[in-house]
């Protein structure tokens, strides 16, 4: 009693009446000492004040209970009058009170949610009889401002009555109730809280200059500047150009040679390479053609032989595998905590809603919910349907691949067994422990006459789901023993916690999961059943939607296997067009049959062929070595390959059709040459981006990885396969072309005198529209100000290009996961389950390192319990949705010899005494507690009761239920690491994914810091959050730097390269390079535009090279007389080639993908394929408008029309200064 006072208007058994019926609240409230001071005032006060005549006043009393043997009267109704000031106080001292981590107390002792809760509607609560929570009468509370109330006691003799409120002192949260004691802590009273920083901004704001965003200003002012330069230029080469210059409409090179004098050490050296590199060509050319079935042989035996190890090779669908590096953080962490912990639960889960999405109102509600209205899934009718189908799926029995018939009981997790065999099924029907005919049950209050139904019970217990019996007579707490929140059953709501409100329900079944898939294979075939049913699952009244633990990588290796015919028919579409572009169909002789004398059918065959053996050749090779692929590789890899194989085929058949020699050339002679010029530019192509995708192999990402190992091999291969096969395979086509034979049946023989045109429409278009109009005068400086613009619009949204991939592109979007996923935007109420893991013996019995990591009264400020509940707290910007539940904190309290009976007791023999037995030979375990903490050789004593103790009625902290697997004990029964649960806020996006991670490590490294401050190096702590996305989003933390590092990378390779095989030609390089570099920047722009999220299967380059690498090439060699003339010929001639080998090809086999099943296909392989194509196309042609310094082998002299005069030039030195 306060002041001391040893006066009591009670007597001893009273008392420890009272006492007992403090218990649950001394376990709600005991985290703030000041609260649990408040309340325990409050009864005492109402029980044993000797001056209860002054503040109580019998209302109503009776003598009718069953209880008492001699109908004694009792006390059935009574007012209680307290001040205003001790109520308010009261109220704020508890408001804030945590219970079980994630829950207000007052949320359980208010009958509502703590936003519903003041200090009227929880007087009101407790006052209502209840004998659950120990109300054994009515108490109506009566809150006054006054000192002195005057009431009249007797009508008839007008008598009044004086009431005198207890002037009962209230103390606040943030001062401790006794001289000795501690406040309560900041997670429980936001007074403590003293000068609490917000917590720091992830995502950093955006640079912005004057309201607009720096990026745009910028791009604003580079068009500008720019624009500005190019003009500049313009007006300077145009002015400066000498009036005397001559017609370039009749130069023709002629003979003669420049002196070696006139070229540099680099130009000789670089001419030489040139040289020799065509050289070798043009004699490996001529060896070709004599030795035809030799080479075609050799290459073939290669192929064949590689691709035999397609017998061996291992395919990864495991996403994790995938996606996360061995060796990075997160699949550490990962590791660490299966092994440790235990993987997390395999998760089945169903969302399911009335089609009726309509509010009803309910007819028999309690005076107590004042809202009338309810929300459409809590209808009596759709629970009772969800009940059904919930039953049906339980009941499910699946038939493994050894025979064993596999029920849910057989897979399922139970937190409590063996004590509780029941399976852990979060779902709104546990409420009534799983049992059906408990819907219908209903009963009546003898006071009020109201009748409670289920819909009394359902909100009585997401009020407070640890409540043991309701009105209706059923406990809340669910059939396997633990309660179950309503954050995870029920969704979408009007506002926050508002439940009644709810439209949909979730039903989540947790099966057992380790680490080897072998342990897991019974789990998985009753997934498989699982699915197979919900599937068939069509209902007139209600919408489901589902997903399994191994619904994902079912779906992804499906939708490769659904979209296999629509890869077939781009492929088949691909081949068409390459056998008809090259063929040159013209009749001759008015013989329709020449048409299969011309065509290049077997051209077609043998190109594509070559790709599809270049990607087994890949394939198998790595096989061998142990290498596995993947579906990527598969899908992916023929349209990169195909893109250069292709474009090569093209360049070599339209240079042989275009050349100039006459037939009557021995062949050996006109294909030695073809080779000489040709084979040179497959090779720089090829080894660009062969070079290229080996750089993208130094990425740490296994997907990655493996494809850029297999690309760059198979491209490779491709360039083999095409000088030796494919060369091989054209001699023999040019041989029965020029005998006259036909392609389909080669027996046949057609006499011909025609030749055919070999210019073909494109190269027509090309050399007579597209190169002279596109490099006319003012079109070329037009054409430049639009690339600039173009240029300078990408930059502008370089910085708004969303990271992630959409977990929904992962899927088809007929895929019943993908629909799932729309309905956990719509449905889930919390996001997924994030544990912070505390690694390494910290000494924990010790009560300073206590203080580290609890989260009540006496815990530091900065303990690992304060600054998770303090990141709650800014749940918008941390991710993290409530603070952490904590098997410390509710150990302490398990010690604590409180409650009736104490949760901590053992028998005689020192064994454990549940709190549920009820036994004379049990008592307390008193265990010693020095400041509010245990006596440090005591803490570890009773450990391994409490994980085993499973939480009753009589005991709700019991630890087996929630942390009999959160904490690593070393042999000797220390703690060497333990692990504490909350939940992020709800994650729609992957920003919102990348965010909360981000979040989670920045929270984890403050508590590393904190634990570590004054511990030496060799007893450091270590503290990392998990989560089961972290694997597939961390990603994403660096992809930024590393994807510029990669592409810087491949740029300076493809630099490299090009110099080296163009002669020491360093600004054809820089003019490549600089070309792809324009592409990636408005291919980047297009990613913005189209919507498609940066993330590894999004970077692109190789390809990029394709469309300009030939172009820069033919107009470095190019011996026409300037610079404008050698790009018309450039981009007539071998412009046509890349336009029809590639853009074309690409083109139509693109289209066809965007029919595809796979949004991955839909997205980023025909979008971002059409993007580079289109993209690539367009910067191709127009960008070599450049300088580049001409190759020569031989003195020119040229005769040209100066003037109308003819002349003869034959000066080296005048002709040096045409290149």
């Amino acid at each position: 009693m306060e002041n001391t006072n040893e006066e009591f208007c009670c007597n001893g058994q009273q008392i420890e009446l009272l006492d007992a019926q403090l218990t649950l609240p001394r376990q709600f409230l005991g985290r703030c000492p000041s609260c649990l001071t408040n309340f325990i005032q409050l009864w005492c006060d109402f029980t044993c004040s000797p001056n209860q005549a002054n503040f109580l006043r019998v209302i109503e009393s009776a003598n009718d209970s069953y209880l008492l043997k001699d109908k004694e009267q009792y006390v059935a109704k009574t007012e209680y009058y307290i001040r205003d000031s001790y109520a308010d106080g009261l109220f704020e001292s508890c408001k804030n009170v945590r219970a079980a981590g994630t829950d207000y107390a007052l949320s359980f002792m208010c009958g509502m949610s703590i936003t519903e809760c003041d200090i009227n509607r929880w007087l009101t609560f407790l006052g209502t009889y209840n004998e659950d929570i120990g109300v054994p009468i009515d108490i109506t509370f009566t809150i006054t401002s006054l000192d002195m109330i005057s009431i009249e006691s007797n009508a008839l003799n007008k008598t009044s009555l004086d009431i005198i409120p207890p002037n009962t002192r209230v103390y606040t949260c943030s001062e401790p109730a006794n001289p000795r004691g501690s406040p309560c802590s900041c997670q429980d009273c936001t007074e403590s809280c003293i000068a609490e920083l917000p917590f720091p901004i992830i995502k950093q704001e955006k640079c912005q200059i004057a309201s607009f965003d720096c990026m745009l200003i910028l791009s604003l002012f580079g068009f500008c500047g720019l624009c500005f330069a190019v003009l500049f230029f313009a007006v300077m080469h145009y002015s400066m150009k000498k009036d005397g210059d001559c017609d370039l409409s009749d130069f023709k090179p002629a003979g003669g040679t420049l002196d070696d004098t006139d070229l540099g050490a680099i130009d000789t050296l670089g001419l030489w390479i040139e040289s020799q590199l065509e050289l070798i060509c043009t004699n490996y050319g001529e060896f070709c053609v004599n030795h035809s079935f030799v080479v075609f042989g050799f290459g073939i035996s290669v192929a064949v032989l590689c691709s035999s190890g397609m017998f061996f090779v291992r395919f990864t669908t495991d996403p994790v595998e995938l996606w996360s590096s061995l060796a990075s953080r997160a699949r550490n962490e990962k590791q660490y905590f299966d092994n440790e912990f235990g993987p997390f639960y395999r998760t089945e889960q169903i969302i399911m809603y009335p089609k009726d999405q309509s509010f009803w109102s309910h007819e028999n509600q309690s005076d107590i919910f004042e809202i009338g209205w309810y929300g459409p899934a809590l209808r009596k009718t759709f629970i009772q349907q969800a009940a059904k189908l919930q039953e049906e799926v339980t009941n499910l029995v699946a038939i493994a691949d050894d025979g064993f018939q596999v029920r849910l009981q057989d897979v399922c997790y139970k937190p409590m067994e063996p004590d509780n065999q029941h399976c852990a099924i979060m779902t709104v029907l546990n409420y009534f422990q799983n049992n059906r005919t408990f819907i219908d049950k209903s009963s009546d209050d003898i006071w009020t006459g109201h009748q409670f139904d289920y819909l009394d019970h359902i909100m009585a217990c997401v009020q407070n789901p640890y409540k043991t019996v309701t009105d209706l007579g059923i406990s809340c707490l669910s059939a396997f023993g633990v309660p179950i929140q309503p954050y995870v059953i029920l969704g979408d709501f009007n506002s926050t916690n508002q439940w009644d409100s709810a439209r949909g329900i979730v039903i989540t079944i947790l099966l057992n999961n380790h680490v080897t898939s072998t342990d897991n294979r019974y789990a998985a075939a009753w997934e498989k059943a699982f699915v197979r049913y919900l599937r068939n699952i069509s209902h007139q009244n209600y919408t489901i939607s589902f997903m399994s633990e191994r619904s994902i990588q079912d779906e992804i290796e499906r939708e490769s296997q659904s979209d296999i015919f629509t890869v077939l028919i781009s492929y088949v579409f691909m081949f068409a067009y390459v056998a008809f572009a090259l063929g040159q169909y013209q009749v001759t002789g008015n013989n329709l049959a020449t048409l299969l004398i011309h065509s290049k059918i077997m051209l077609g065959v043998a190109g594509v062929a070559i790709v599809a053996l270049s990607v087994t050749s890949s394939i198998g090779l790595y096989a061998f070595y142990g290498i596995p692929a993947t579906m990527i590789v598969l899908e992916v890899q023929p349209f990169l390959v195909l893109a250069v194989g292709v474009d090569n085929i093209f360049i070599f058949i339209q240079a042989y059709q275009r050349a100039e020699e006459p037939l009557s050339e021995p062949l050996h002679l006109r294909i030695s040459r073809i080779s000489g010029e040709v084979i040179p530019a497959m090779l720089l192509s090829s080894l660009s981006e062969c070079l290229c995708l080996f750089v993208g192999a130094l990425s740490s990402m296994p997907a990655v990885k493996v494809f850029s190992l297999y690309a760059a091999l198979a491209i490779f291969f491709n360039f083999f396969l095409q000088i030796t096969c494919f060369l091989a395979i054209f001699i023999f086509d040019v041989k029965r072309e020029e005998n006259g034979r036909l392609e389909v049946c080669c027996c046949r023989q057609i006499t011909t005198t025609e030749n055919v045109n070999s210019d073909g429409y494109i190269l027509y278009l090309f050399s007579n529209y597209y190169a002279p109009f596109i490099l006319s005068k003012y079109v070329r400086i037009i054409v430049v100000f639009l690339f600039v613009g173009w240029l300078s619009s990408s930059f502008a949204v370089l910085s708004n290009i969303p990271l992630g991939l959409d977990q929904k592109m992962a899927v088809p979007e007929d895929s019943y996961v993908y629909f799932h996923f729309k309905s956990m935007d719509r449905f889930l109420s919390v996001g997924p389950p994030v544990y912070f893991v505390v690694k390494g013996d910290m000494q924990i019995n010790d009560p300073y390192e206590i203080n580290k990591i609890c989260s009540g009264a006496g815990c530091a400020s900065d303990s690992l319990g304060a600054q998770i509940a303090h990141a709650s707290r800014w749940s918008n910007r941390s991710h993290i949705a409530y603070p952490a539940i904590s098997w410390l904190d509710d150990y302490l309290d398990w010690l604590q010899p409180l409650g009736d009976p104490p949760c901590c007791r053992l028998f005689t023999n020192q064994t454990f005494c549940p709190a549920t037995e009820n036994s004379p030979n049990c008592v307390s375990c008193n265990v010693e507690f020095q400041d509010y903490r245990p006596r440090s050789d005591l803490f570890y004593t009773y450990l391994p009761h409490y994980f085993s103790n499973n939480p009753s009625s009589k005991c709700v902290k019991g630890g087996r239920a929630a942390y009999s697997s959160a904490v690593k004990l070393s042999r000797s029964g220390r703690v060497m690491s333990s692990h504490f649960m909350t939940y992020h806020t709800v994650l729609k996006t992957s920003s919102d994914f990348i965010n909360a991670m981000a979040s989670a490590r920045q929270i984890a490294d403050n508590i590393t810091f904190m634990l570590n401050s004054e511990r030496s190096e060799r007893c450091q702590i270590e503290v990392f959050p998990y989560s089961k996305f972290y694997v597939f989003y961390e990603q994403y933390t660096t992809i930024v730097m590393d994807a510029c590092i990669q592409l810087i990378l491949s740029l300076v390779v493809i630099f490299g390269v090009t110099t080296v095989l163009l002669g020491l030609d360093p600004w054809s390089a820089f003019i490549i390079d600089l070309t792809i570099s324009c592409v990636l920047f408005n291919l980047i722009g297009l990613m913005y535009w189209w919507s498609i999220d940066f993330n590894a299967i999004s970077v692109a380059v190789g390809i990029s090279v394709e469309f300009c690498s030939h172009i820069v090439r033919s107009f470095a060699l190019s011996v026409h007389r300037d610079r404008t003339m050698r790009a018309r010929h450039s981009l007539a001639t071998m412009g046509s080639s890349v336009l029809s080998g590639i853009t074309l090809t690409k083109f139509g086999g693109i289209l066809v993908l965007a029919f595809a099943h796979s949004q991955i296909f839909k997205i980023f392989y025909f979008r971002m394929f059409l993007g580079i194509v289109l993209i690539g196309a367009a910067h191709g042609p127009p960008v070599n408008k450049r300088k580049l310094i001409a190759k020569t082998r031989s003195e020119s002299c040229c005769v040209s029309d100066c003037g109308g005069t003819m002349t003869k030039q034959c000066n080296p030195s005048a002709l040096k200064n045409v290149f």
